[in-house]
């Protein structure tokens, strides 16, 4: 274990059978590996000393207060025109249907989340999703790069949205599905 490798540096936190208290200030970003690993623990998990970003990343999991990590953020989960979940090593985002008419999709709230997180890859889910305007593009520029070195995939787009992002070269920054 090297401290170049924080996911095994944080696993190895969670041994044991008694409750754990895991003082996170030596990283900056929480590998989704280890958090599936925190949560799964049948013995309590607690989390301290974690960076804003990670922070409000843990909060849009539903998994803030479980951790005992204080929402470092007044919006709430709620408000966000989306929805986060773990997939396996990576992040899946499911927009809403109207994402791209909301007011807050332009505030760093929606993406600096993924600068907390550290996943193998970022998928988002379009299916929801019947329209794109340049705010939606913004924001997906925006968590590519926060995501970053997570790959980025979209995935479930209708063939008009596809097409959108194609002429707009979004293939070259994230694999389009």
């Amino acid at each position: 274990m090297t401290t170049n490798d924080p996911t095994s540096a944080l696993l190895a936190t969670l041994s044991g059978n008694a409750p754990v208290t895991v003082d996170c200030s030596a990283y900056p970003r929480l590998p989704v590996a280890f958090i599936d690993a925190a949560v799964k623990r049948p013995i309590a998990v607690a989390l301290t000393n974690v960076q804003v970003d990670a922070c409000w990343a843990l909060h849009l999991l539903g998994l803030g207060e479980r951790l005992r990590v204080d929402s470092p953020m007044q919006t709430k989960p709620r408000d966000i025109p989306f929805q986060l979940g773990m997939d396996g090593t990576g992040l899946l985002v499911s927009p809403d249907r109207t994402i791209s008419q909301n007011k807050l999709l332009s505030d760093q709230v929606c993406h600096s989340w993924a600068r907390g997180l550290l996943a193998e890859t970022l998928t988002v889910d379009f299916a929801a999703v019947d329209q794109v305007n340049s705010m939606l593009v913004a924001w997906l520029l925006q968590l590519a790069q926060s995501a970053r070195p997570a790959g980025m995939v979209v995935r479930n787009a209708r063939a008009q949205i596809l097409t959108q992002f194609k002429q707009l070269r979004l293939d070259q920054m994230m694999k389009l599905a």
